[in-house]
């Protein structure tokens, strides 16, 4: 288990923020390194809206079947106790083992409509902000990772709250769907499964759509984003370092970091730091990365970004912090 005890004050709570696209890595990355360092804990709106949509069909308030403008209208007729309830009912359908009911391809192709209404996310974020002010008088707990989209703003005012980095997680939806194949072991050799992949990668398009298009909190990645793979500033820094650590010239460096075939395996650097300095949110592309590496690479941008926050971040290149 990693240790960062000796970078964090014990008055702060840390927050890393991972936003993305469906089934991009998010929940893996922050429940893999939750798990992985100490002091470290996790909360996600995800399983929030899935456990409501699947609350409307167990209650048969909306069908597989229904439409956008169906669901929104069913959701309407509820009050907002009732939509809170089903919230509050995530725990619950988790320890009945119901967690393939909330991942599957019926709940996945709804969820993106359910989460549209007013009612469903203000009832998700309440939970979350009282999940969340939990944490920041737990002395135990020194970071936290949540998984959803601008949920920074919903806890800012908490007592204790630290911004440490916010990262924007995305994949390329027929590896998104190839991923969810394999966490519900499905095996996409079988020609018999492939009605089940075109479904959830049918899903996944539509979730990503849904998500992109709402009027309220549209999943959308910042404008002034940093590149983690393709960003110049960041590719002298991982060259400068790569250079001393191997031992090899400056060139041959820079050659290993712009060859397509060497660079994911060991990834950037500086990364974290950058963005604590200029106040941005990382762009992370896992497409082309395994799970280990995803979990060493954000491992890295956190460690950068506590040492650039209590001013430790030694910079190699002269060129990774822009004025």
């Amino acid at each position: 288990m990693v240790d960062f005890s000796d970078l964090v004050a014990s008055n702060k709570l840390w927050i890393v923020e991972c936003n993305g696209t469906p089934r991009s890595g998010k929940g893996t990355i922050t429940s893999g390194l939750a798990a992985n360092i100490s002091g470290a804990a996790l909360e996600e709106t995800g399983i929030d809206y899935r456990a409501v949509t699947f609350c409307l069909l167990e209650k048969n308030v909306i069908a597989e079947t229904s439409t956008l403008e169906e669901i929104l209208a069913s959701i309407e007729n509820l009050s907002a106790e009732e939509v809170a309830a089903f919230v509050n009912r995530r725990q619950e359908i988790i320890d009945n083992n119901q967690q393939k009911e909330l991942y599957g391809n019926i709940v996945s192709s709804l969820v993106g409509k359910v989460g549209q209404h007013p009612k469903v996310r203000v009832a998700v974020k309440n939970a979350f902000r009282i999940r969340v002010e939990k944490h920041t008088t737990d002395p135990n707990t020194h970071i936290l990772f949540i998984d959803g989209r601008d949920l920074i703003k919903v806890i800012k005012d908490l007592p204790g709250i630290n911004t440490l980095i916010r990262l924007f997680i995305d994949c390329q939806p027929f590896v998104a769907a190839i991923r969810e194949a394999r966490r519900q072991n499905i095996d996409i050799s079988d020609p018999n499964n492939d009605g089940w992949y075109r479904s959830a990668l049918h899903n996944i398009r539509e979730r990503q759509h849904a998500d992109e298009s709402r009027k309220i909190d549209p999943v959308a990645v910042d404008k002034d984003a940093i590149n983690y793979w393709y960003n110049v500033a960041v590719e002298y820094e991982t060259a400068e370092r790569l250079s001393k650590k191997q031992n090899i010239s400056f060139a041959k460096a820079a050659d290993i970091t712009a060859s397509h075939n060497d660079f994911r395996a060991d990834g950037r650097y500086g990364v974290g730091a950058k963005a604590v300095k200029e106040n941005r949110q990382v762009y992370f592309d896992t497409t082309e990365i395994d799970k280990a590496t995803m979990l060493n690479l954000v491992q890295r941008m956190i460690e950068e970004s506590l040492e650039m926050h209590e001013g430790n971040y030694t910079e190699q290149s002269g060129q990774l912090i822009e004025s």
